[in-house]
């Protein structure tokens, strides 16, 4: 489970996709785009949403904590509203690297298969062009998931969390939605947050200079960025290590050590960040290993992710003789988390198995070194 974004969603970090404001351009009671995927996973496949019919589509990702614990109730609102509304899952945001979007069609149509019956509804694939993505949810000014839209004559009539359908659902059955209401308020609540603004202005223009190694550039927007929005002052931090990183390699992992010393907690993120990396030497990664061994010398409640994201440091710093330890630790905790029921949004059918490919791996290069 080569997946380190699914590693920060654990420690609850805000994930941001970038986006632009121009691009805000969907609005509660617009027609709904075009609806347009890669792969009809799951369920009966349709080509088109119907105006006479009510959609539920609900975004995710596999490496989202919060939207796969989602999925067994969602399964329990699709079953319950199955002759009035039908429900898809709207699969976007995996991470493929420089790979097309549809690379990822194995990984999470596996995903999907270990679900079973804590995920019965329809499930679709964004496509390379990643059209649901970009055309539905920053289209819309949504850039966090899991995140739901509501569809009744084609048009737009609700954004929001899985966790409020439960009453949304009968209102709109029932006729008693009030979408101008509601429209008023979400566009209100939009309007009085920065985040759009920020992520135009600062943080996407960062990401975009450190994609350059316009490094300077970056910094400079980092700044920025935190005076404009304080509130993103963390985000915009580790946007400063990618670039110090990139600029001067010691001197960012200086920083990062410091950083560590005032707030302890953020050592796992910061490794996660460096860990996310692939133009960086081995002395770096070593430095996100040491971190990563202390939470897997105190990983008490067993978390196989733990285990398994300290093996991927070791290797990576080229230490494989002890990723094949951490390795083998990993895969001995996700057995025993699959058999008592533990972890479930992160240890599915296909972990094991995933893992003890990875183990493979660095039990040969292991050997190879010797």
């Amino acid at each position: 489970m080569k997946n380190y974004r699914k590693y920060l969603a654990v420690f609850g970090l805000i994930l941001f996709s970038t986006f632009s404001k121009a691009q805000l351009s969907l609005r509660i009671g617009d027609p709904a785009p075009a609806f347009k995927y890669s792969k009809w996973i799951q369920g009966k496949p349709i080509t088109q949403l119907d105006e006479k019919e009510l959609y539920v589509l609900e975004f995710w990702a596999t490496w989202c904590g919060p939207c796969v614990a989602a999925m067994p109730h969602l399964s329990e609102l699709s079953d319950k509203f199955k002759d009035k509304a039908t429900f898809v899952g709207v699969n976007i945001w995996e991470k493929t690297g420089d790979k097309p979007y549809e690379s990822s069609l194995p990984r999470v149509t596996s995903f999907v298969k270990s679900m079973g019956s804590k995920l019965t509804y329809n499930v679709i694939t964004d496509n390379n062009e990643q059209h649901m993505g970009d055309k539905w949810m920053k289209a819309a000014g949504q850039f966090g998931i899991p995140s739901t839209f509501l569809v009744k004559g084609g048009k737009i009539i609700w954004i929001g969390h899985p966790m409020k359908l439960d009453s949304i659902i009968p209102e709109v059955l029932a006729g008693r939605y009030d979408m101008l209401s509601f429209k008023r308020t979400f566009e209100a609540k939009t309007s009085q947050d920065k985040t759009s603004e920020t992520m135009s202005l600062y943080y996407t223009p960062a990401l975009a200079a450190i994609k350059e190694r316009d490094y300077d550039k970056a910094l400079d927007l980092v700044e920025k960025g935190t005076e404009f929005a304080p509130k993103f002052a963390m985000i915009f931090d580790r946007i400063r290590l990618m670039a110090l990183l990139g600029k001067d390699e010691p001197k960012g992992i200086e920083y990062a050590r410091e950083w560590i010393k005032k707030s302890p907690g953020v050592g796992s993120t910061l490794a996660g960040d460096i860990l996310d990396r692939k133009d960086l030497t081995q002395k770096s990664f070593a430095f996100a290993a040491e971190i990563f061994r202390q939470s897997f010398d105190s990983n008490d409640s067993g978390m196989p992710l733990i285990s398994h994201m300290t093996a991927t440091a070791y290797a990576k710093a080229g230490d494989f003789a002890t990723a094949v330890m951490a390795e083998q630790r990993a895969i001995e905790q996700a057995k025993i988390a699959l058999k008592d029921g533990k972890f479930k949004d992160m240890v599915l059918e296909t972990t094991v198995g995933e893992y003890e490919a990875t183990l493979k791996e660095y039990q040969l290069k292991a050997a190879n070194k010797k």
